[in-house]
């Protein structure tokens, strides 16, 4: 019965799976500026594993596409996960900007010391209110001006 309902969640989840609204533009503009770019996720490997095959993160991320089996299964908030993602990334902490919709990742962000971009996807503004910066959709993210800081 586990691994049945683990099919099923596994099955409506990778049909209700999307990129959040202009994502695909904000990342051609971060590649225009040269900027690594890479995830850090609280995903599990199969959830992972689905996210990857039903869009194609490997296309824009490359390798660089962690989870918290890369660090011993430890979840955000704690830091472990963005960590490991900058040392793979071969830049520190402090010039990173770290991309949010939840709570626990703006924690986990702003424990590791990087500049938490908080983007208010689920509508509740409550879970993004430790951010840096706030921010309802991508389109308002001002990288010129966040880069020149």
């Amino acid at each position: 019965l586990i691994q049945e309902k683990s099919n099923i969640a596994s099955s409506l989840y990778k049909d209700g799976i999307k990129f959040i609204e202009g994502f695909q533009d904000f990342h051609k503009k971060v590649l225009e500026h040269n900027l690594k770019t890479g995830i850090a996720t609280n995903a599990d490997d199969r959830t992972l594993i689905i996210t990857n095959e039903t869009l194609k993160l490997d296309t824009f991320f490359g390798k660089h596409i962690y989870n918290i089996t890369c660090v011993n299964n430890v979840c955000k908030p704690d830091p472990a996960v963005y960590l490991h993602a900058a040392e793979q990334l071969e830049i520190e902490p402090q010039f990173c900007i770290a991309i949010e919709d939840s709570a626990h990742g703006v924690k986990a962000a702003k424990s590791a010391g990087m500049l938490c971009i908080g983007i208010n996807t689920h509508g509740k503004p409550e879970q993004i209110k430790e951010s840096d910066i706030k921010v309802n959709r991508f389109s308002e993210i001002d990288l010129k001006k966040i880069l020149k800081k």
